[in-house]
């Protein structure tokens, strides 16, 4: 099983809406620019890298209307993919892009590329101001990927202070600032700011942003600030399994016993509380087993009660422990394996376990 857990936020101010006339140009409604973020996972593990499928993510967002895809870690196959549906290409550093639809033009004299502080790795951005020729509007975009291990008020200012430049230096007024991208340890703004800092919404036909993209999940390494909420993509059912996945899942925030991680010089993640709202299981039943039964054991969860080890192949060693989890807005659907028949969508109720590990038994998959 792959998960996809990407800090994807965004940020929309001094916003005006105009009401004119369409355009063939645009693909989205006139004076709205609808903007996406999607990490195209092309600096990730070559495993993760693939099962991702460019030519598929960008048909899904062309076809969605988006004006604007900020597209970290994308590599030339990507790229291609999202030209030939149209786009037109703003190339940041270290694999970072703006694609953007014709209807929006780049302003002379105003791209901007900057590294981000960070320790493990610093982070990169890319600023464009465009000009809508649908309704005259100026709009700053910037698209950043955050490092690992930084201090995030420093990376916000720099993101601040070079959006600040920019607007000073721009000729005409600039009706709209757009911030967007991979975020990692920036998560913590979500914290700071619930007001302007969000998780991206479903899209605005209200269905999801993206359905059959994955990637790789690390939360070792960034989940430093307590908090995070993404949206997040489960596929990759197990061998022998033909949905294409087995859960989804819109918005996930975790609270990690950060104390417990240093002390074991990361050898064991303790995640004191978990809150999951907006799950979609696919339970595929084959002859003597399930897709999910599959994939505990793969875990470790059905031979150990309380926590799983993740071992992957460099030989590090992970303790998992979950306590506190509350889990919202679930809807499962049974399919039929041999059949290949889907069952009807049932909602469950709300679940609450005070302590995981000592409620979840082996050999359960409740």
């Amino acid at each position: 099983m792959q998960a996809c857990c990407f800090d994807l936020f965004f940020e929309e101010y001094e916003l005006t809406v105009s009401h004119d006339e369409a355009s063939d140009e645009s693909p989205g409604q006139p004076g709205q620019l609808y903007v996406a973020v999607w990490n195209a996972a092309a600096g990730a593990e070559a495993k993760f890298r693939k099962s991702v499928r460019p030519k598929d993510a960008a048909h899904d967002l062309s076809s969605q209307e988006y004006d604007i895809i900020i597209c970290p870690e994308s590599g030339r196959e990507n790229r291609a993919a999202f030209r030939g549906e149209g786009y037109r290409t703003i190339d940041g550093d270290k694999g970072i892009k703006i694609f953007y639809w014709p209807v929006l033009k780049p302003c002379p004299n105003s791209l901007t590329k900057a590294e981000i502080p960070g320790v493990a790795r610093p982070g990169t951005l890319v600023s464009q101001l465009f000009k809508n020729v649908e309704t005259d509007e100026t709009v700053l975009v910037t698209g950043l990927h955050a490092g690992h291990y930084g201090n995030s008020e420093q990376a916000m200012k720099l993101i601040r202070d070079t959006q600040r430049d920019m607007l000073k230096r721009s000729p005409v007024r600039v009706n709209k600032v757009i911030v967007g991208g991979d975020f990692n340890e920036l998560g913590d703004l979500i914290k700071e700011d619930r007001d302007s800092w969000m998780p991206l919404p479903l899209d605005h036909h209200g269905k999801p942003l993206l359905r059959h993209c994955r990637g790789s999940i690390h939360a070792k390494r960034t989940l430093k600030c307590g908090v995070t909420a993404d949206h997040i993509w489960v596929g990759g059912n197990p061998e022998g399994y033909t949905a294409d996945h087995l859960a989804k899942v819109h918005e996930l925030y975790v609270d990690v016993d950060i104390g417990d991680t240093v002390k074991s010089l990361g050898h064991r993640l303790t995640l004191d509380q978990t809150h999951v709202n907006g799950v979609n299981v696919v339970l595929e039943q084959a002859l003597t087993t399930s897709n999910v039964e599959d994939v505990l054991k793969h875990l470790g969860v059905l031979q150990q009660s309380g926590s799983s080890r993740w071992s992957p192949a460099s030989g590090f060693n992970l303790d998992v422990h979950v306590h506190e989890v509350h889990a919202s807005d679930m809807w499962v659907r049974a399919k039929l394996n041999l059949a290949g028949m889907y069952g009807v969508l049932t909602q469950v109720p709300n679940i609450t376990w005070h302590d995981f590990e000592t409620q979840v038994k082996p050999n359960s998959t409740d």
